[in-house]
């Protein structure tokens, strides 16, 4: 680990800072920050802090995190307690006050989880139907903006194994009414059998080849959004997802541990894509992602010049699908396998047939 200097911390437009300094901070050194922050809104409000840096050598570098600041009334100034990723996850948090009026079609039965703009509860619809219904943290202008993107989206997109809508408003406060999933990937002991996972892989490759034929990249497939409903995988969250322009589109939003080396480059394809999906592939087969690390510098680095063990070198059971995952996780877009490559491999192992047909009908 090497010294870092002139760092400076920036952040989102839903704070106002004061008192911020750059500093230098040594290899292995610790120091605490001290900065005032006030916060444009009440309620839930997304913080990005962005750290700018440079090595010894003058290369800079830039590391982002998010956190939640929960802001309350006092009889002085808005106190602001920042809370954890992590906290978040295991304290369900209570309903925004504008949210409130969704109470009179849904009874709230549990909270499933938190992603980085919503928040996603277990509901009963009155009629008794169990659904899951997401909701932005807040509602602020930056999370309708991006809740109404990912659902414009998503509206467009109607393949078995892509996770469905069931409704959706926007007044008085923004909902998606999604059908009820029983588990994720991430739910699962790790690693599957063979098949299990080359079926899993299967079917989300193929919901991504009718995606990509609406020229829709997904861009933040992991275990997390891989869903089962009735024992069927299907891809979900679509809040990262982004229309082609043209064969290539910047991007600075992804979850680095999936991410292909083309993500910090800026630039993404369909085989960026075919590359997360052969990461969860890999995570399957194995139960150990390869890029595994602490720091976004470190996990861009393994990306970028490590070359990671074949599934068989870890476990001996995945050999028969080495060839499969191997080709998926090329570092080398021209050289990584294609969707259609993909699917055609998985079929043989799987003993079915492939066909280039979408399956993608509306059902």
């Amino acid at each position: 680990m090497a010294h870092a200097y002139n760092l400076l911390l920036s952040f989102s437009e839903d704070v106002d800072t004061r008192g911020i300094k750059s500093i230098t901070i040594k290899a292995k050194e610790t120091k605490t920050i001290e900065f005032g922050i006030k916060p444009k809104y009440k309620g839930n409000v997304p913080l990005e802090i962005i750290a700018l840096f440079e090595d010894g050598k003058g290369k800079k570098y830039e590391e982002k995190c998010e956190v939640w600041i929960e802001v309350e009334e006092s009889a002085k100034e808005p106190p602001a307690t920042i809370t954890t990723p992590a906290a978040i996850a295991t304290q369900p948090p209570s309903l925004p006050i504008s949210a409130e009026s969704l109470k009179e079609k849904f009874d709230f039965i549990e909270f499933i989880g938190s992603g980085a703009f919503a928040d996603v509860y277990k509901v009963r619809i009155k009629e008794g139907e169990i659904s899951a219904l997401k909701i932005p943290k807040a509602a602020t202008r930056k999370l309708r903006k991006v809740f109404i993107k990912e659902l414009a989206t998503w509206l467009n997109l109607r393949h078995p194994n892509i996770l469905k809508i069931k409704d959706y408003d926007s007044h008085p406060y923004p909902y998606i009414e999604l059908e009820y999933a029983e588990q994720s990937l991430e739910d699962l002991n790790l690693p599957l059998e063979l098949e299990e996972a080359a079926s899993i892989t299967f079917y989300i490759l193929d919901a991504l080849r009718y995606a990509h034929s609406k020229e829709i990249y997904h861009r933040d497939i992991k275990l997390s959004n891989v869903l089962f409903v009735n024992g069927i995988p299907k891809l979900s969250d679509w809040g990262l997802s982004k229309l082609v322009s043209g064969s290539e589109l910047s991007t600075v939003d992804f979850s680095p541990l999936h991410a292909a080396l083309e993500f910090f480059e800026g630039k993404v394809s369909e085989k960026s894509d075919v590359f997360q999906a052969g990461i969860i592939m890999y995570e399957m087969l194995t139960g150990v992602n390869p890029f595994e690390a602490e720091t976004m510098v470190e996990i861009e680095r393994k990306i970028r010049f490590y070359n990671p063990p074949k599934p068989s070198e870890i476990n001996q059971k995945a050999k028969p699908l080495d060839n499969a995952v191997m080709l998926a996780v090329e570092k080398d877009v021209n050289n990584r396998a294609s969707i259609d490559e993909m699917l055609r491999l998985l079929a043989d192992y799987l003993g079915i047939t492939y066909s280039r047909a979408l399956k993608g009908a509306a059902d």
